[in-house]
C-alpha cells in the first residue's frame, strides 16, 4: 500500500500559473500557446499524481518535483539549486549584454526579475542558515 503526499508548494504555484496562463492565452486568442500550456498542466498533474503515490522512479519524482523521501528531497533541492544558480547567470548576462549595446538602457522586465531574483535569494540565504 502506497502513502499519497501532499502536492509539493512549488507544484501548486507552478500548476496555478501554467492554468492562468492557459485561460488569459485562450481569452486573448492566443491559441497555440494556450494548447501548449494546457498540455503542460495535464502532462505535469499526470506526473504529480503518480509521484504523490510513490509509483514510478525516483528521477520521475524528482523531476516532477515531487520528492517522496528524504534523498529524493535532497536531489530535488540540489538540482533546484543548480537552475536558480544558472538562471541568475544568465539573467546577469541579458541585463549586461542589453545595458552595453542600448547605451546604458536595460529593458524594466530584465532588471526587475533581476531584482526579485537577487531578493528571492537573499530572503532563501537567510531561511537556509536560520538556526532553531
Amino acid at each position: 500500500m502506497h502513502t499519497t503526499r501532499p502536492i509539493s508548494w512549488f507544484n501548486r504555484v507552478l500548476l496555478t500559473v501554467l492554468v492562468a496562463g492557459a485561460v488569459w492565452c485562450a481569452v486573448t486568442g492566443v491559441w497555440l500557446l494556450a494548447v501548449v500550456l494546457a498540455a503542460a498542466v495535464a502532462y505535469l498533474g499526470l506526473s504529480i499524481a503518480r509521484a504523490r503515490r510513490g509509483s514510478g522512479s525516483d528521477r520521475s519524482r524528482v523531476n516532477a518535483v515531487q520528492p517522496f523521501d528524504e534523498r529524493e528531497r535532497d536531489a530535488s533541492t540540489r538540482a533546484l539549486a543548480l537552475v536558480g544558480q544558472t538562471s541568475i547567470i544568465a539573467l546577469m548576462s541579458i541585463f549586461i549584454a542589453q545595458a552595453a549595446t542600448r547605451d546604458g538602457r536595460v529593458d524594466p522586465v530584465v532588471a526587475g526579475v533581476l531584482i526579485v531574483l537577487a531578493a528571492v535569494w537573499g530572503v532563501g540565504i537567510q531561511v537556509a542558515v536560520r538556526r532553531g
